[in-house]
């Protein structure tokens, strides 16, 4: 399990509310957002529908990152599977400092209660 997932449980367990819908405050780099989408190592089905879609990059799934579901023949678990491993790159590839940040403002965005955003 990676460090993002486990940290994830973590707070959302922590927490006695939330929306449901959580927002991820991701903020990338020009050389990150146009690394390959080849890095994220998806499933022969989801880099396929990405690239059929010509979404090559991480920036380009960013972009499209809530929008993913619309896209033709990209069923809910190549979805899931992009969005977490897009989510579990960009966050690994976070600073200590730049990852208390996400989980301030992360806290903060889902309306969370019971933590703080210290």
């Amino acid at each position: 399990m990676s460090m993002f997932v486990e940290d994830l449980k973590v707070v959302i367990g922590a927490a006695k509310g939330g929306n449901g819908n959580l927002k991820l405050p991701f903020r990338i780099s020009e050389t990150t957002g146009k690394k390959d989408i080849d890095i994220l190592a998806l499933s022969p089905r989801s880099h396929n529908s990405l690239r059929r879609h010509h979404i090559d990059t991480i920036g380009q799934i960013m972009e499209r990152f809530d929008n993913l579901s619309s896209l033709r023949n990209v069923g809910a678990v190549s979805v899931k599977e992009i969005r977490r491993k897009t989510a579990e790159f960009l966050y690994e590839s976070m600073s200590v400092n730049n990852r208390k940040a996400f989980w301030r403002e992360f806290i903060t965005l889902n309306n969370i209660e019971g933590l703080s955003a210290r």
